[in-house]
């Protein structure tokens, strides 16, 4: 079914797929993870955050978040439920999800973690600070709200780069 939703999401007229940079990664070291949270980082915190940045970008063509409901809820009558769930799983851009895999991997860092790089991972880290801190999120928020696809991209891209280097740094093995 996720390739018969991308088909019509990539023949719609509105909305572009673009994809997001490839960053290779190494095998997270989770000796450093602490103990009673190794399992739930194994299974959970990590792959959702290598899976958020493999997502790729859905970019549309619309000014407003209003106009952007209304749409995927036409194309939701035509064509099911699912390509509604799957575009606001599946894109990038999305805000909501942007914010709570941030703040997944500042749990993981700042609460999971009990390694020898905590310093390193502890400077990576404000540079997502405007996403995890609940006051400067919705400032953060209204402006992301109006900001053109394009710097939507490069502001996900930038966060994606902080999510690939902390988890390098959780990959060494000292």
């Amino acid at each position: 079914m996720a390739g018969d939703i991308e088909n019509i999401l990539a023949s719609d007229p509105h909305v572009k797929i673009m994809p997001t940079k490839k960053r290779p990664l190494e095998e997270i070291n989770y000796k450093f993870i602490k103990p009673d949270h190794r399992e739930e980082a194994e299974t959970k915190t990590i792959p959702l955050l290598k899976e958020f940045l493999e997502t790729p970008y859905f970019a549309d063509d619309f000014e407003t978040h209003g106009e952007r409901t209304e749409y995927l809820k036409k194309l939701e009558e035509i064509h099911g439920e699912e390509l509604f769930r799957y575009y606001k799983l599946n894109n990038g851009l999305g805000f909501t999800k942007l914010a709570h895999t941030l703040m997944l991997l500042d749990r993981l860092v700042n609460q999971d973690y009990n390694g020898p790089h905590t310093e390193e991972l502890t400077q990576i880290m404000k540079g997502v600070r405007d996403l995890t801190e609940y006051n400067r999120m919705l400032k953060t928020y209204q402006k992301y709200r109006t900001m053109p696809n394009e710097e939507k991209i490069k502001l996900v891209e930038d966060k994606k780069d902080i999510i690939a280097k902390a988890l390098q740094i959780l990959a060494r093995k000292k």
